[in-house]
């Protein structure tokens, strides 16, 4: 299957939350927890988005991101082991 064009600006979103997915504090049990406000802001910052609602559509956007990316760590945590193996 050949991988599907991504416009240029959805690929900055895409970049940026992989550049932030390790930005992120561990929950007590070892899972992972959400991308924090701090992580976005001063990588918007450094990006050079300093205006308030191109802040909110990154911070929406991220947000969204993370969110589906953590609900399918939480899905795949919740799998036996025997079926994790091999699959992502």
């Amino acid at each position: 299957m050949a991988k599907p064009e991504i416009d240029d600006g959805i690929a900055w979103y895409l970049a940026a939350f992989w550049d932030l997915n390790g930005d992120r504090q561990l929950g007590a049990m070892g899972g992972a927890g959400p991308i924090s406000f701090l992580a976005l802001d001063r990588y918007a910052e450094r990006q050079g988005v300093t205006d308030a609602d191109d802040f909110a559509r990154f911070s929406t956007i991220i947000r969204g991101l993370d969110g589906v990316f953590l609900k399918h760590l939480t899905e795949k945590a919740k799998r036996p082991k025997e079926k994790r193996r091999g699959k992502r």
